[in-house]
Order: C-alpha cells, then structure tokens, then sequence
C-alpha cells in the first residue's frame, strides 16, 4: 500500500474540521467595520475562500458519515418492513408484494447488522470485567427506560377507565334511581326486553368486568407476569442466533439477509405473548374496529408469506381481503345477518387457501404446516366474530345506547341524556384506541427491543453516543488554538453528538427505524445550523470584541430582513 494512504489512514482524526482563524484574519485584514458590513451578503457570496468550502465539506461529510452510521447500526427492522409492505400491499396486494419483494428483503438485510454488531460487541464484553459491568449497567437502564414508557401507555388507559367506571357510579345510575322511585319499565335494546333495574343491574356487573379486566390482564402485576413469562420464552435466543451466524456461517449466506434473523428466530415467543395480550385485550374491549384489525393483521402476515409464484392463492386472499372491508362496514337492521353472510364468504375462501397449499409443490412440508395454521387460525377469528364476542366495554356502550335511545324515552325525556351518552362515547373510543396502541406497542417495538437487549443491543446503543463524544473530544483536542476549539465544538461536535443522541433516545424510546431515523436525522441538520449560527456570532465578536456590537448587527440583520419581506408582501398586495 502506498506510504501516503497508510499515513492518511492512521491520522484518519485529521478530518475534522480545523479553523485557522489567523490565516482568515492575514488575508482579510483591515479595520473593524462597521456593524452593517458584518452582514453584506453579496460579499460573503463572492468572495468564499477554498478553505471554507473544505471545512464545510469535511463538516457536512461527517455528519452523512453519520447517518450512514445509524442506518448500518441499526438497520430497516423486520417490524417497519411490513408496514412498507402492508401499505405497497393495501389495494392489489399480489402484485404490489410481487414487485417489491425483492426491494423489501434487501432492506430487511440491513437489520441483520444490528445483530451481529450486538452479538460481536456483547463477546467483547463478556471478556473482560468492566465491559461485563458497562453492558449489564446499560442493559438495566434501558429496560428501565422502555418499561417506564410501556407503563405510561397504559396508565393512560387505567384512567380512562376508572372515568368511566366513576360516571356509571356517580351520576347515571343517580338517573336511574331517581327513576325507579316512581316506576320500573320495560326496556328493549338490541331486541332483548328487561326491566329497567334490571338494566341497572347489568350496566353495574359489565363495570365492575372493566375494572377487572383490566387489573387481570394490564395492571402492574399483569405485566409483570407477562414480562417474567416473556423473558423465559427469549432464554436462550442469543445462543441460538450466535451458533446460525457465526458457528453454521450465515452471516456469510445470501438467505439469511432476506429476513431479520431476531425476529424470525423469536417470532415464536411473540406470537405467544401476541395471543396472550389479545385474550386479554377481548375481555375488556372487542369491538368491530378491533376485530377488522386483528384480522387483517393476520391476513397480511399470511399473505406475506405466499410465494410470489403461488398467483392462485394469492387471487383467493385478495378475494378474502375485499370481503373483510365489507365485513368492517356493515349496518343497519341486518347487521349482524349480513356481516353472517360475509364471514360465511372469508371462511370458504380460506378452506380453499388451505386446499391450494396443501397440493401446492412450491413449499416445504415445514412451510405448508405454517402458512395452514395461520389460515385456521384467521378461520377460527372469523367465525367467532360474532355479538356474543364483545367486551365489558361494548356490553355498557350497548346498554347505554338503548337508554340513550327515542324508544326508552319517558314522558318525553330520554334515561340517559345525548350530553351524558356523547362523554360515554368520546371515552370508550379513547380506551379502545390507547388500549390497541399500549398492546400493539407491547407485543410490537417493545418486544422486538427486549429480544435485541437479549443479543446485547443496549450496550452498543450506549456506546454509539460514547463513540461520537470521543471522537468529537478528539478533533478538538488536535485544534491549534482555543478559537478553533471553540468553532470545531458549535460546528461539528455538538451535532454529530446530539444526532446520535436523539437517535439512541428514539430507540429507547421503542421509535420505529424510519420516524427514529428522520428524527435523528433532522436534529443532526438543525443543530448544525443552530451551530453554524453561534459560530458566526462567535466570529463576529472576535473581530468587534464587543457583545453588544454583534446584538447591534444580529438586531440590524433581522429587521433589515423583516423589512425586505414585509416591502414584497406590500407590492405583491398592490
């Protein structure tokens, strides 16, 4: 190798920026100007030296290093693969999936360096005492950082729900009561005829089911339980993803990156948890929104898994696709007869997909035995999407509804008042909505970010703001002269920094690669010119030597601008 690039190699640090403010001050030397001339643009314009243009080169050249960075880092993660998917796949899902399948497993490959830096890092740290202990401390305070969030979510729930169960206490069983006292009719709702009390009755026993339910399934034990039982389904994962990669070589096989090894090698354990945390979730809320989503969840996953060659079954789950919208959307008198009609429909054509892959050459006996349980499973939702499947929730919104309703009205006045109904109703939309995003989250990001803790992420997590921290210390320990310090720490430390920053707090965070990535991304740009910024005022005090001189030139620069666009506002608006 050549002596020059062995020499550059070894003082690769010489790339950042370097600030020789007394050469810029030889070559433009003259007196102080006034404050106008610190901001003549035209002349910053013409006169730009070499010697700037490369440092805000090398400066924007170390921040798209550090972007590249965070994609290899981390990665396109299986879980934001198939919302890419999902979304290509929304109207023609063959053909959509057909073309861009390739695209997808390529970018899926890029998660796969998540898990071997991790697993490569976490060796590391098991030889030696220290590291043991930095990665055993990251670990701890990530998992208390994730839990904290995942805790919030559905504390957010808990008080919607105790709103609710409070309300029914405190002033609509008052209503009722105060009714009762005079008389007790009949009441039909949803063709089923009570008494009035007994109605009371029912909406107290579905209250207290919520309140239970949720304690059961996602109260503070609950979770703690679920948690428990998820760590001991991950036991062993590193073991296992460590032997396929390095001891079998996969890391040196094209078929392993056509998938995120983590989650395949743990979609086992999260399908478990999955259907533990929607047992749970139907207890205490069940309603066609909820079941459309469950369902097309699966339906999606399932289709993913058909071969792009399998054209004949992937017509049937298109087919099945169109009638699951027209399953969501069915009303009126017939509801429940046409929605009857409809699953009758979605459960033929599964019976057909799984005829099509049980004869089909193009699978393994393995992948046949997969793709049929994940069509009997779809089968069993379908048929038990029914009335009698709702939770406690819906069971008090229907009751609600029916005293809410013209025929319950007495002399004129309605049991529940609109006022009353309508604060039901905005807070059962809001438990159902942040009850699906508190276990989607769970059984989702959270998941996925406990299994990579278990191959060692956190540890590198951490070390990936340690890394930048060193590096930008570095670059401004070779600075000459503390005005070069000071510009290369606005200029560059402080983005690079505080990009990876917020890109490590965005995955603690459980952010999904692509918001985490734009996030990071974005607050690396900002603070650059935020930086950028403060060394010009830096700059421009050094030359003036006074504060409230650069203040008086900030000053006249702004309003000078603010003039200028309020002139153009004005002639536009003649």
């Amino acid at each position: 190798m050549n002596s020059d690039k062995v020499q550059s190699l070894n003082n690769i640090f010489d790339a950042f920026p370097k600030y020789d403010l007394e050469l810029n001050n030889a070559n433009n030397s003259k007196t102080l100007p006034f404050i106008p001339d610190l901001y003549d643009n035209s002349k910053d314009t013409v006169n730009i030296s070499s010697n700037n243009i490369k440092k805000k080169t090398i400066a924007s050249s170390i921040l798209t290093t550090g972007i590249l960075g965070i994609m290899l880092a981390k990665g396109f993660h299986g879980s934001s693969i198939q919302k890419l998917s999902n979304a290509l796949s929304k109207e023609t899902i063959y053909y959509a999936k057909k073309g861009t399948d390739r695209t997808l497993n390529a970018l899926q490959a890029t998660s796969n360096f998540t898990a071997i830096k991790d697993l490569l890092f976490d060796k590391l740290c098991s030889s030696n005492s220290i590291l043991t202990k930095f990665a055993q401390g990251a670990r701890n305070l990530s998992k208390k950082v994730v839990d904290n969030t995942l805790s919030k979510k559905y504390d957010k729930v808990g008080l919607k729900i105790n709103n609710i169960t409070s309300l029914i206490q405190e002033y609509n069983i008052k209503n009722i009561d105060e009714i009762l006292k005079r008389e007790n009719p009949s009441i039909t709702i949803k063709g089923v005829t009570k008494k009035l009390s007994d109605w009371r009755d029912d909406l107290l026993k579905h209250s207290t089911e919520l309140h239970d339910f949720y304690n059961e399934g996602f109260s503070l034990g609950a979770r703690k339980a679920r948690s428990d039982h998820r760590d001991s389904l991950l036991s062993g994962t590193r073991d296992i993803i460590y032997d396929k990669l390095f001891k079998q070589g996969g890391w040196k096989k094209a078929d392993t990156y056509k998938t995120y090894i983590t989650e395949v090698e743990t979609r086992d354990a999260q399908n478990t948890l999955k259907d533990m945390v929607v047992k749970a979730r139907k207890n205490l809320t069940n309603n066609i929104d909820i079941i459309h989503e469950n369902l097309k969840s699966e339906l999606l996953e399932l289709t993913h898994s058909i071969k792009p060659k399998d054209e004949a079954t992937s017509t049937i789950l298109e087919q099945i696709s169109r009638n699951l919208e027209k399953f969501k959307f069915c009303s009126g008198k017939n509801e429940a007869e046409a929605r009857k009609i409809i699953a009758n429909k979605m459960t033929a054509d599964l019976d057909k997909t799984i005829s099509k892959v049980s004869g089909s050459n193009l699978y393994s006996e393995v992948e046949k035995q997969e793709l049929i349980a994940k069509a009997e499973k779809i089968k069993l939702q379908v048929q038990n999407a029914d009335e009698n499947s709702k939770g406690a929730l819906e069971n008090i919104m229907t009751i609600l509804k029916g005293l809410n309703s013209k025929e319950a009205e007495l002399d004129g006045k309605k049991i529940i008042s609109d006022a009353q109904f309508n604060q039901f109703d905005n807070l059962s939309k809001q438990v159902s909505s942040k009850l699906i995003e508190a276990t989607d989250k769970e059984v989702g990001e959270y998941f996925l970010k406990q299994a990579e803790m278990e191959l060692g992420s956190a540890a590198t997590d951490v070390f990936s703001i340690l890394f930048p921290v060193g590096a930008g210390a570095y670059a401004v320990g070779k600075c000459n002269n503390n005005d070069e310090r000071i510009s290369a720490t606005l200029k560059t430390c402080i983005p690079l920094i505080g990009m990876f920053g917020t890109f490590v707090y965005g995955t603690t965070k459980m952010l999904s690669g692509a918001k985490n990535l734009i996030f990071s991304t974005v607050s690396g740009f900002v603070l650059n010119k935020f930086g950028s910024y403060l060394d010009d005022l830096y700059q421009n005090y050094k030359k003036s030597g006074s504060v409230m001189t650069v203040a008086k030139g900030e000053y006249n620069h702004v309003w000078s601008d603010l003039s200028v666009g309020l002139n153009g506002k004005t002639k536009n608006a003649k």
